[in-house]
């Protein structure tokens, strides 16, 4: 016996569960980045090759806007809507 899913609805729930731990693991490897980044304020002075305060928020706006980008959160609420769609006519 498999534990696999029998249902539409079931199948869909599943992956979305997985869709979600997906976007929270991305979530927490960003919040990580930009973790490192403050202490790249500590680092900043007038010395060449070294970043200003102005670069380091620009890294943290560029991870920021390009992870959530890549997010594929419209994939989310595909999935959930057909989740819901299965639940509701007993799929």
């Amino acid at each position: 016996m498999t534990d696999q899913p029998t249902t539409v609805e079931a199948y869909a729930a599943r992956n979305l569960a997985r869709q979600i731990r997906d976007t929270a693991a991305r979530i927490d490897d960003l919040a990580d980045t930009i973790r490192r980044y403050a202490d790249d304020v500590d680092r900043v002075d007038s010395s060449p090759g070294r970043p200003d305060y102005a670069t380091v928020v620009g890294r943290v706006v560029n991870e920021v806007g390009t992870t959530l980008m890549n997010l594929s959160l419209g994939s989310l609420s595909t999935t959930a809507v057909t989740a819901d769609t299965a639940r509701v006519k007993g799929e």
